[in-house]
């Protein structure tokens, strides 16, 4: 695995106190051996690669796929990137999310969680990752810490 990668994972995956002992991630840890990622340096990679990589993950209900983007792009950019994404594969069960390059202002309170190097795009399964959040909801105060927008 790409080491920069690695290391924001276990960055994300530990306990923080600011969180209540919470991870970022939380979930992480169950599903890292699923995940995949790959370079893009430029938006067409995605968008040509991505039909494949979102068929290929029909197939496991933990699988995620990271994109580290290589190229200069901000975060409006990156928020649309995402929204195009996202619109192309509504009917199946993949879910967009977005890290950027030293995001401002993430929705996580108290807690800086940027991937330093890079911006990254996410896809992971929507039914699992609604499944995680509706436990967290349910049995944590995990969700006391993001910002009333961000909430589920």
């Amino acid at each position: 695995m790409d080491k920069d990668l690695e290391s924001y994972f276990d960055k994300i995956t530990e306990p923080k106190t600011e969180l209540s002992g919470h991870a970022i991630c939380p979930y992480l840890k169950k599903y890292l051996k699923s995940v995949k990622y790959g370079y893009a340096y430029d938006e067409q990679t995605i968008v040509l690669n991505n039909c494949i990589i979102v068929e290929q993950m029909q197939n496991d209900k933990g699988s995620t796929f990271v994109w580290i983007i290589k190229w200069d792009i901000d975060y409006d950019e990156l928020h649309w990137l995402r929204q195009k994404q996202q619109k192309l594969y509504l009917d199946k069960d993949i879910e967009f999310l977005y890290i950027g390059k030293g995001q401002k202002n993430p929705p996580l309170q108290g807690v800086e969680y940027s991937y330093k190097t890079d911006s990254l795009l996410v896809l992971q399964r929507r039914s699992t990752l609604l499944e995680a959040r509706k436990e967290l909801a349910k049995t944590t105060n995990y969700y006391d810490f993001w910002k009333s927008s961000n909430k589920t």
